[in-house]
Parts: structure tokens; C-alpha cells; sequence
């Protein structure tokens, strides 16, 4: 599913995105894909993982309760999948990475590194995994400062996100803050 009531918005307000997407994701959600991509001024398809799995290499290894890769051709598995999914549908190859859990360890890195990707990370939580209601999510957009990225989720459409950046947004932008899609700001190493 999706928060078609957040992308609403966005669109609305002509508001840029960088959305990040697993291949699962694509896969389950036809018409949230279809509106992102008819909105394609506006969003950027980036990869998210084939089926969400963290980007930490070896047996044991866990982020946040779920389960991280074997080896490193289980993390090639996971970045190219999705970034072949987001090929086909959008005829736009990735640039950008951010793995589950948006954590890495070194030899993940070089492997997403040497594949030829950008990993994606970010300065401002706004809806913790979308579980916050829509005065926090308000409240953490408020706090926003020039350069920050942002992260949301648009896949979990009962959350207070959507709400809450509709509380926000005005403010935001009668602040001076613009919003644009990761491809448009020269990022920095962290």
C-alpha cells in the first residue's frame, strides 16, 4: 500500500522527492508506482532493496530485529534487484541506495560503492518508520534546517504522515526552505 494521501499533497504543493523503493514494493503496489511515475517532474524512483532486507554482512547480524546478509553477493542481490525493478518501470537506472534500516557496515560500503551507487543517508527523522502521530511528525519537520534530508514513509497510509506534513509544509516554506529530489543538491561524505 501507499499513503496516496501524502503523495496527494506533495503533488498539490509541487513539493520534490526522492522516494525510495524496494522491488516488493513495486511488485504489491501497481497504482502507487503509476502515480509516482506520472508525476516524474516531481519524484525520483531510488533503491530501496529488492525485498528490504539491511545491508550488514554475516551470519547473526541484525539491525532493528530484521536479519542482514549472509555475504556480500546477497547484498549485490538486494541493490541490483530493486534497481533493475526501477529500470524497467521508470527506463531510469538508480543513483542513490539507502538500505534497510539506513546502517552499513564497511565491507557492505564497497560493495554498494563499487556497484556504482550513492548511499543515501539522512539528517531529520520525521515520522520514525511512520509511527508517530501527525502533531510529532509536525513538530520534527518544524525543527527542519536548510540542507537537512528528510525521511517519511509513504507505505503505511493509516500514519500520522501525511497529517502531519500538511501541518508543516506552510511553515516550512514561509521559512524560505525549498524542497528538491537528492539528484538536485550536491551531498556530502558523513
Amino acid at each position: 500500500s501507499y499513503d496516496k494521501a501524502l503523495i496527494d499533497l506533495l503533488v498539490a504543493r509541487r513539493i520534490p522527492a526522492t522516494v525510495f523503493v524496494t522491488k516488493r514494493w513495486l511488485d504489491r503496489n501497481p497504482s502507487g508506482t503509476q502515480e509516482l511515475l506520472a508525476h516524474a517532474d516531481l519524484f525520483e524512483l531510488e533503491d530501496h532493496g529488492t525485498a528490504h532486507v539491511p545491508a550488514v554482512i554475516g551470519p547473526g547480524k541484525r539491525l532493528y530485529g530484521m536479519a542482514g546478509q549472509p555475504d556480500v553477493a546477497h547484498v549485490q542481490g538486494e541493490v541490483s534487484g530493486a534497481a533493475q525493478a526501477i529500470e524497467r518501470v521508470s527506463g531510469r537506472k538508480p543513483a542513490f541506495f539507502r538500505g534497510a534500516g539506513a546502517a552499513y557496515d564497511e565491507e557492505s560500503i564497497r560493495t554498494i560503492e563499487a556497484m556504482g551507487f550513492r548511499i543515501a543517508g539522512f539528517s531529520v527523522n520525521a515520522d520514525a518508520g511512520a509511527t508517530l502521530p501527525a502533531a510529532t511528525v509536525a513538530a520534527r519537520l518544524r525543527k527542519v534546517q536548510p540542507g537537512d534530508i528528510v525521511i517519511a514513509h509513504m507505505n503505511k497510509p493509516a500514519a500520522g504522515t501525511a497529517r502531519g506534513f500538511g501541518m508543516a509544509i506552510d511553515e516550512l516554506q514561509r521559512r524560505g526552505l525549498r524542497f528538491v529530489k537528492l539528484s538536485q543538491t550536491p551531498l556530502r561524505p558523513s
